[in-house]
């Protein structure tokens, strides 16, 4: 099977939407973190991962675009 130059490849599909869900999911742990009242003992590890994560998202957002 061959691609056409209008379609994008399989992976490149599956890494858009892994990507489109990743941000979504740091959207929603944000909102969650600063409207949601939680323990400190969670809110710590929370914040911490969704320092983490958010860093490599934007990684591989900048990376995509190169």
């Amino acid at each position: 099977m061959t691609l056409s130059p209008d379609r994008c490849s399989s992976i490149t599909i599956i890494l858009h939407w892994i990507m489109g869900f990743a941000f979504i999911a740091m959207l929603a742990s944000g909102l969650v973190m600063e409207y949601v009242d939680l323990d400190r003992a969670v809110k710590f590890p929370l914040y911490q991962l969704h320092k983490s994560v958010g860093v490599l998202l934007i990684a591989a957002f900048v990376l995509r675009l190169a």
